[in-house]
């Protein structure tokens, strides 16, 4: 077999040859035959070609290296968004342990996943149930603010007691948004117990003030009528 092997196959009284692992390419096979005391015939011939397999096609190799290019090129992308996103998100993280704010993230069962320092220094957290930080008589009203936050996908803020450090109830303003996927609720949080007791005191104040002058129009109004009788 040309193109196989340049030899002959002395095959004797066998009507058949076996040329294993042919590769691609062109092949002529040639046979002659011999009777006994008579040389050997002039050789017959008869060509053919093997062609090649699917995945040695110029088609395909081109297909294999738009391929090979296409994924390099989304790897080497997803790399960069990907160190990208974690240099935001350690920028991010920078950013809310040094705010002076309470900041917090929950999910939908109201746990806490991550807060920052002035959270862990502000309040006594036993645990990461928001809920369970809150004043009992908060509890319930918190509650539901935080469900109908999920259910409703909107912002809101509210006033709530929490347990401080010195484990004391101090009043906290609390404004939660919702994450785009609905799964996150990120609140920012300040003590604002300075502000409510100087809006208590205010509003004693202004108790005390409506009741003296009102002590004073009545003791005015008697000298007058008596005046005018």
């Amino acid at each position: 077999l040309l193109g196989y092997d340049s030899t002959w196959t002395n095959n004797q009284y066998k009507r058949s040859a076996f040329f294993p692992h042919l590769g691609y390419g062109d092949y002529t096979f040639q046979v002659r035959a011999k009777q006994t005391g008579y040389s050997w015939s002039e050789p017959n011939s008869i060509s053919f070609a093997v062609s090649k397999p699917w995945y040695f096609s110029s088609l395909f190799i081109l297909s294999l290296l738009i391929l090979i290019f296409g994924l390099s090129y989304g790897l080497i992308k997803y790399y960069n968004i990907s160190k990208e996103k974690q240099n935001v998100e350690e920028k991010l993280k920078s950013f809310l342990s040094l705010s002076s704010d309470l900041i917090i993230m929950l999910n939908s069962s109201g746990k806490i996943m991550y807060h920052n320092s002035s959270f862990n220094s502000s309040l006594l957290l036993d645990n990461n149930d928001f809920i369970k930080l809150v004043h009992n008589e908060d509890s319930k009203r918190c509650s539901k603010i935080i469900k109908r936050i999920y259910n409703e996908n909107r912002g809101e803020a509210f006033e709530v007691r929490m347990k401080s450090k010195n484990k004391n109830y101090d009043y906290y303003s609390w404004n939660f948004e919702v994450s785009e996927n609905s799964q996150i609720i990120f609140g920012v949080g300040r003590n604002i117990s300075e502000i409510m007791e100087m809006k208590k005191t205010l509003e004693i104040l202004n108790a005390n003030k409506d009741k003296f002058f009102s002590i004073v129009a009545h003791d005015l109004k008697s000298p007058l009528f008596t005046l005018v009788g």
